[in-house]
């Protein structure tokens, strides 16, 4: 066997470990299981580097991969020490906390002198917090140079059936004998292997619209091809097993009871149909299937919501009260470190001197991640990943249409779904802490790398246009001539 199908082999296999150990280790918050999360994360990336010197170049990154990176940079900046009179500059407040708690600051391991401080006021947990989004990072980075064919992608959507399959029986079991074993005070909900439900209602937000997407097009891809009578029942078979699979993973989402959860799917499939809607210009026969399943989804979700939110989400709702002064609390917060804010990771050890809830409460989380970004990295931090967002969708958009335009309907189907999966936990981030839940940033960052990958339709389609852009530049007297009137 070659050395290179040996590298590949190795990248797939810990890939593999990653996807299926990471929330099956309660979602991987402990710190064995975040330090093996990490360390596969470190060796998928170490053998891909070994892998690209010597059989591929690294080719050129997009504009949003180096404002990622400069994301980090402005992390590490936070963390370095700098004159007392810059910091005071930079930003008052933390000189301000520095110099109250000197003895804070001689006892520091980052800083052995006074006459210097650092922007981070826990440049520990900013360090750490640091290194877990350089490894989402990476592992988005590598799925994207790997993971390109059909039939690595549909491994992938395989695992990610597979896993949901797991989650769903567990979380099944939980509800239906209120066996919830890490909270006594919530019986009959579903969490899986996961501490919280919320978290569950993300992973399947993640997974659940991948597995579909591909569902349809495996009938896209029936209805319209000639294939033999063994071939087509083996591929009824796996839509059949895929829609089971689905099916039954959204009826334990239903059991999650995560108000949010049902919210954000809604939206994001809302948001992603009509997407679907807009590239094939109209409904036609090919949207009435998708149109059904997301019509009943709906349905049956906005219906069970109902019952939810008249018990729970009313004005005088504790969790929801508690939620809006921890906000507010929040904004007091981004007042004192506007601009490059207080460190990223920080956010537990500041909130104490802002809180005006219970003294008896512990808040870790904003539950809000763009307000928490805010406060731990400023306004300029938040800017700089809210612009990679959107040249993020961007081009996801532009891919689309692309995929469009060369009828390849897998990747487009595939795209579509991991876009549904990366929206939807967007819109859940205004009201929780999933992405802090690092199975769940894995995940986040696979469907991120999927997208971001190079098809080869896309490729082909973007050779031709820069084919007849050149022609054009080559013969404009040509072109002209052509034109009606001239």
């Amino acid at each position: 066997m070659k050395l290179q199908t040996i590298l590949k082999l190795l990248i797939f296999f810990f890939l593999t470990s990653l996807i299926l150990l990471s929330p099956l280790l309660i979602g991987s918050v402990e710190p064995f299981s975040n330090m093996l999360l990490r360390l596969q994360i470190a060796i998928i990336f170490t053998i891909w580097l070994l892998y690209s010197y010597l059989y591929e170049n690294f080719g050129k990154n997009s504009l949003k991969f180096y404002l990622l990176l400069f994301f980090l940079l402005l992390c590490l900046f936070q963390i370095t020490p700098l004159p007392s009179f810059l910091v005071k500059l930079l930003s008052p407040r933390a000189n301000e906390i520095w110099n109250f708690n000197s003895y804070i600051f001689e006892q520091t391991e980052w800083i052995k002198s006074s006459s210097f401080q650092t922007i981070s006021l826990v440049p520990h947990y900013t360090t750490n917090k640091m290194l877990s989004i350089l490894c989402y990072i990476f592992l988005g980075y590598v799925v994207s140079k790997t993971v390109k064919t059909k039939r690595s992608i549909i491994f992938l959507v395989y695992l990610f059936g597979f896993i949901v399959l797991i989650e769903s029986a567990l979380g099944s079991y939980q509800f239906l004998t209120g066996n919830t074993s890490f909270d006594i005070n919530k019986k009959y909900v579903a969490t899986g292997s996961f501490v919280n439900k919320n978290h569950l209602a993300g992973f399947f937000e993640l997974t659940i619209p991948v597995v579909i997407c591909y569902i349809f097009y495996r009938i896209f891809y029936l209805r319209n091809s000639n294939n033999s009578l063994a071939s087509t029942s083996i591929k009824t078979l796996e839509i059949a097993a895929l829609s089971i699979i689905s099916g039954f993973s959204l009826i334990v989402f239903i059991f999650t009871f995560s108000r949010l959860g049902y919210l954000s799917l809604i939206c994001s499939i809302i948001i992603c149909f009509l997407i679907y809607v807009r590239t094939y210009g109209k409904l036609n026969k090919k949207t009435v299937i998708p149109l059904l399943f997301i019509a009943a989804f709906l349905i049956f979700g906005i219906y069970k919501s109902f019952d939810i939110f008249s018990e729970r989400v009313s004005i005088n709702n504790i969790d929801v009260k508690g939620r809006v002064v921890v906000f507010k609390d929040t904004l007091r917060a981004i007042k004192d470190f506007p601009v490059f804010g207080s460190g990223l990771g920080t956010f537990k050890e500041i909130y104490p001197a802002y809180k005006t809830l219970d003294a008896a409460v512990t808040v870790n989380f904003t539950h809000n991640d763009y307000l928490q970004l805010t406060l731990e990295t400023g306004i300029f931090g938040i800017c700089v990943l809210l612009a990679a967002l959107f040249l993020f969708f961007k081009s996801t958009l532009s891919k689309l249409k692309i995929l469009y335009q060369s009828h390849d309907k897998f990747y487009f189907f595939v795209k579509l779904g991991c876009l549904t999966g990366i929206t939807s936990m967007l819109i859940h981030s205004l009201g929780d802490f999933n992405l802090h839940i690092p199975s769940n940033a894995v995940y986040f960052s696979i469907l991120f790398g999927i997208i971001a990958s190079k098809d080869v339709s896309s490729e082909k389609i973007k050779a031709k246009k820069k084919r007849v852009k050149k022609r054009k530049i080559k013969n404009p007297t040509k072109e002209a001539i052509a034109l009606p009137g001239n």
